[in-house]
């Protein structure tokens, strides 16, 4: 039965991809729908609502096989739904751990790649 609920019910994946000379923007855009976490008992159910996450990654070529970026995986930190406290365990856990695109909140980065 969790197998059934615990996906979410539709996702939607948008994404543009833009390049002008040495400099390359990307952004990803995913609408995640609604899932359910099933409890010990049905009371405990939570049904947990949609959410849109988005990514981006700003690249530009310095010289030839140097490149650098800088993005973000969730930009716009985006937290699942919190659980009901009958499914906190005991107050230690404020997210489920069903969520499709995590828990921790917005992830930001800074590269340098260099190609051969």
């Amino acid at each position: 039965m969790l197998i059934e609920v615990a996906q979410p019910k539709d996702v939607l994946n948008l994404m543009a991809d833009y390049s002008l000379a040495r400099f390359n923007a990307s952004v990803k855009v995913i609408r995640f729908g609604q899932y359910t976490n099933i409890g010990t008992t049905p009371s405990h159910d939570q049904t947990f609502s949609a959410k849109w996450i988005t990514d981006l990654d700003l690249s530009y070529g310095i010289f030839d096989g140097v490149v650098i970026s800088a993005g973000a995986n969730n930009l716009f930190n985006v937290y699942p739904d919190q659980v009901i406290p009958a499914n906190s365990y005991f107050g230690q856990l404020i997210y489920s751990g069903l969520t499709p695109w995590g828990f921790n909140g917005a992830f930001y980065y800074g590269r340098i790649s260099y190609s051969l």
